[in-house]
Parts: C-alpha cells; structure tokens; sequence
C-alpha cells in the first residue's frame, strides 16, 4: 500500500525542508484504500510532526476517522507531478500541488504569503526564520496549475499565482 501526504502536512514539511524536487521522478499514479492501523507509529513520519497526519485518498470509501488523521478526497485523477515518493510506502504532495491543495482551505492572503515562501529563499516558522532553496517556481506551478484545470480551489490558486 501506498500513502500519499498532503495538504498543511505536506506544506508543513515543504516549509521546514528544501528537498530538491527532479521532474523527471515525480509520479501520477493512483493510490490504492489503505489500511491506518499503526500508521503514525511509522519511523518515516519523524518529519512529520505537527498533528493531525494529513493524507489524500482515491474515493469516499477511503476515508476513515482516526485519531491523529485527516482524510482528504482526491480528484478522480491527480495532475502530472502531483507527488513524489519519499520513503516507502509513502509519498508526498509536490510544493505545486500542496499550493492547489491549500487554496481549498486558505484565505487569499495567507495563500499568496504560502507561495512566496516556497517560491524564495526562506520560511517564516514560529521558531524562526531559516535560509532554504526554492521549492517551486511561479513557472512550475503555472505548469501545474494549467494541468489541474478542473480541481477544487483552482480559482483561486491561480489569483493567488497572479499576486506571486
């Protein structure tokens, strides 16, 4: 089974890390209902530290309320460069489409000041600013943005894009 962390999961760890992302190891493929039991247990989840677990999953029947996690509905079929592998057996939402998934859930403002931090050179954490690489491009996510025509929060990720 594979797991798929996004949403503020994935932007939480977007913000705090600088993994560079190659294009060409980015995956579209599908995931299948996994099972939760023991899933926060999980060594690969030290990065991931700030409660609640969020995780995309293929349909309804999917989702599960847990303690500690957050099941969100993926669209019926994710964008190209929507996730990369991690560590098996998870992967993660890529910056851009940890943005799309964001602009679901955040006003605007929040979003664009979200965006600039993965476009530049920084992060705002609340223990500190730190120094990191660029996670996406304003060209990147355009790129990205324009494969996910039809997906919930587009409008207004592409706003927030024209601010950036």
């Amino acid at each position: 089974m594979r797991y798929l962390i996004g949403y503020n999961t994935a932007l939480d760890y977007w913000r705090k890390n600088d993994l560079v992302v190659d294009a060409s190891s980015r995956s579209c493929r599908s995931f299948a209902d996994p099972p939760f039991a023991g899933l926060l247990q999980l060594p690969a989840l030290s990065d991931f530290t700030t409660p609640p677990l969020h995780l995309v999953v293929a349909d309804e029947a999917a989702r599960r309320r847990i303690e500690g996690i957050a099941c969100h509905l993926s669209p019926s079929e994710l964008p190209p460069h929507s996730h990369i592998p991690i560590e098996d057996p998870f992967h993660l939402s890529t910056p851009e489409a940890a943005f799309l998934q964001a602009a679901s859930a955040m006003d605007l403002i929040k979003l664009i000041v979200i965006g600039y931090e993965l476009c530049g050179t920084y992060t705002e954490l609340p223990n500190g600013n730190r120094e990191l690489a660029p996670r996406m491009t304003c060209a990147s996510l355009q790129r990205y943005l324009d494969q996910a025509s039809g997906a919930y929060g587009i409008k207004k990720a592409r706003k927030a894009l024209g601010y950036m």
